[in-house]
Formats: C-alpha cells, structure tokens, sequence
C-alpha cells in the first residue's frame, strides 16, 4: 500500500512542511513510499554526513524531486512554484541545521538516507506512483485537514461529515496496518494527529476561513463519503 500521505491543495504544503520534520527522527520514514520530505532530508543526510551517499545517489533524489514538482505542475502550477520557492527550501535549511548537530550522523541517520534513495529508485519507473501523484487519492492527510477546517471555521461542516472522516481515516490506517511495521503504524497515526492540530492552528492564527477553504473542506468530506461507498 502506498503511504497515505499524498494531499492535494492548500493541504500539501503544510503536510510537507512542519508535520513532515517529525518524522525525520525515525529510522526510516513511514511507509514504503518515497516523499519529497524524505529525498530532501537524504540529501541534507548526505550533505551533512560525509560518505553516506555518492555524489550520484544525491543527483538521483535531486531529480526525483525535479520530477515530482513537474508531475505536480502539469495539475496545479501555482502548487509547483510554492513547493519549489517555499516549501522545498524551507525544509532543506530545516534538516541541514537538525544534521549538522552533533551527533545527528549516527547509524539511523545513514539508515533513513538509504533507505529513501532505495525508495526513489523503486518508483523511477512506477506509473502507477507518479499517476497518484499527479491525481491523488483521497487520503487520511486529507480527512484531517478537512475536519481541521470543520473545527476551526464553525459551520463548514456537519456532525455526520466529521464522523465519516474520523471512520475513512481509521478505516485508512487499518489498511496501511496489515502492510507496515507496527512502528510504522504508530509513527503514522502520531503524525496524523500532529498534522490535524497544525492544520487547525495554521488555519486559525492566519484567519484562512476564506470560502475556497470551506469549498476545499466540503469537497474532501464529499470524496471521502464516495470512497467508502465505493468500498
């Protein structure tokens, strides 16, 4: 199963952002999955802990990342150059100060570079990979997000919409489950709840109830209601 982090809108910059540098801490990033965090973190591994990674297994995560932000823009543009100009490098210089600490280039550090590089190649040639990345599923990050905008901007959505996202995200994790590890799977749901309450503390200190944000919330709940019926 594929991680379960692939978000769409105002929702994928902030899950690659704050919530994403949690788990950087792990040995491996949850899932099975490559994610833009995970190849920036590796590289910032890589620049920071010499000999980790050749020149040429960095050169392979910078252009899984060219890749992924040109998938990104042929469905949303404006995403594209926010990820680019923002979002990427505020998380490189994020990893480059947590890996240039002392200590930070131990055994897991070498092992989670590794181990998303693997990643990265695995998906090189992945159609199914770089479709939902260009269409992507509706996700548990997104449920989250939605319900993060229900608690914050009063009457977006209804008690029922709250309660079919709350049952999609656990139905989701359940899957992800019976594939993964269980630290994968605690990391995951740690991640879940960390990202609702970023979203939900996001959305109300920047005052962001705007109506495409209400839209966005009720569009998620709407494909979130069809997907489990299509269960």
């Amino acid at each position: 199963m594929a991680l379960p982090f692939v978000v769409r809108g105002a929702a994928l910059a902030l899950a690659m952002s704050a919530a994403f540098i949690q788990s950087a801490v792990a040995e491996k990033w949850p899932g099975k999955s490559p994610v833009p965090g995970g190849a920036v973190a590796a590289r910032a591994i890589a620049s920071q802990c010499p000999g980790v990674l050749k020149a040429g297994e960095t050169d392979e995560l910078t252009a899984y990342l060219s890749r992924y932000l040109d998938t990104i823009g042929g469905r949303d543009p404006e995403m594209r150059e926010r990820i680019a100009t923002q979002v990427l490098p505020e998380l490189e210089k994020a990893y480059l100060a947590d890996y240039s600490k002392p200590g930070a280039c131990d055994a897991h550090a070498t092992e989670m570079a590794q181990d998303m590089l693997q990643r990265v190649r695995a998906v090189a040639n992945n159609a199914v990979y770089w479709e939902q990345v260009l269409n992507p599923p509706v996700g548990p990050l997104d449920a989250v997000y939605s319900k993060a905008i229900g608690s914050v901007c009063e009457g977006t959505l209804t008690g029922a919409d709250i309660s079919n996202l709350e049952s999609f995200v656990k139905e989701q994790m359940d899957d992800f489950a019976r594939t993964s590890s269980e630290a994968d799977t605690q990391t995951t749901w740690t991640h879940l709840k960390d990202s609702e309450r970023k979203f939900a503390d996001e959305l109300s200190g920047q005052k962001m109830c705007t109506d495409a944000v209400r839209k966005d919330a009720r569009d998620i709940a709407a494909r979130v209601a069809a997907a489990r019926q299509a269960r």
